[in-house]
């Protein structure tokens, strides 16, 4: 993205892509309720314990101040001055818009807001998100491959194939295209016939996306952090219904849905994760009265609450710019 380039919020929400991908979320989530039974899930939702759903919430959103500080460190070295606090309320602006807009355009947008706050260009800001979106996608390809293999061993379903696949795919893709941007930031990329400020962006994205060796321990576990936070959100929301799953079927519960928010077509998976959720807790066995009030439950947390808090923190910035 070049550093001239501006990113319109207006534009985005008002696309034919984003009016479509509203479409096709309304589609599958009507499939979704259409499964529903509303008497028996409103009174599993009215025995739920309200302090474990609180804790879930904490959880959720606790993990944001360690994506914060884990963006900091690199960043760091790109001139970057403000605090893991401003850092962690830009993800939390920028995923929000993403529950609302398809195809991860929200990280235009948190690039666009390192430029308006701190003055880091922002192609290299995208290059820094890009990094940190590699690290939580090699840690949570890594989790899914072990859950699944600890859960299933050579048995596992059919309908977890095409998951697997993607899954190991991804695990060789990542990497390969990661140090492909790299390497040819050094080599390919002077030959080409680019202009100057494409080519000064480009090098600028490869700036971001290079970690600094000497971090990489810290950033990968922090990166663990971020994730355990995420499935102590689907164990908290299960202690409500007083529902026990070990700690290998919560892993590969939560991560195997959050892989789903991928989908391109819908913001952040609206609709698929929720029917891929339900699939998935019936593989591991919860009780068929529970599955819907848990994955309700977790969405609500997950995407309903990020976009409200997302457009609280939007109206109400404390100082932080969010719009030219």
């Amino acid at each position: 993205m070049s550093d001239l380039e501006r990113f319109s919020l207006k534009r985005e929400l008002i696309r034919k892509r984003t009016l479509l991908s509203a479409l096709i979320c309304a589609l599958l989530l009507s499939l979704f309720l259409s499964r529903v039974s509303f008497s028996e899930t409103g009174r599993a939702l009215w025995r739920a314990r309200l302090a474990f759903l609180f804790l879930a919430f904490l959880s959720h959103y606790l993990a944001y101040l360690f994506r914060g500080h884990r963006w900091k460190r690199i960043v760091s070295r790109l001139g970057f001055q403000g605090r893991s606090l401003d850092l962690a309320r830009i993800i939390l602006l920028f995923q929000s818009l993403d529950c609302v807009i398809p195809a991860r355009l929200g990280d235009l947008y948190g690039a666009h807001l390192m430029k308006l706050n701190f003055s880091l260009s922002r192609s290299s800001s995208l290059g820094s998100i890009f990094l940190w979106r590699i690290l939580d996608a090699l840690v949570m390809f890594s989790l899914i491959l072990l859950t699944t293999l600890l859960l299933f061993g050579r048995r596992v379903p059919a309908e977890l194939a095409f998951l697997l696949h993607a899954v190991q795919v991804g695990a060789l893709l990542i990497p390969v295209l990661a140090v492909s941007l790299l390497v040819g930031r050094k080599t390919i990329l002077p030959r080409l016939p680019l202009g100057k400020r494409l080519r000064r962006a480009v090098d600028s994205f490869g700036g971001g996306l290079k970690p600094e060796m000497s971090a990489l321990p810290f950033l990968l576990l922090s990166t663990g952090l971020v994730w355990l936070l995420e499935m102590g959100r689907l164990y908290f929301i299960c202690c409500a219904f007083s529902l026990r799953l070990s700690p290998v079927e919560v892993a590969f519960v939560s991560l195997a849905a959050t892989l789903s928010t991928a989908i391109p077509l819908t913001p952040a998976g609206l609709g698929a994760v929720e029917l891929i959720m339900v699939k998935l807790l019936t593989l591991v066995r919860v009780d068929g009265a529970l599955v819907y009030p848990i994955t309700m439950l977790d969405r609500a947390i997950a995407h309903w609450s990020q976009i409200l808090l997302g457009a609280l923190c939007f109206g109400f910035s404390g100082g932080l710019k969010v719009r030219d």
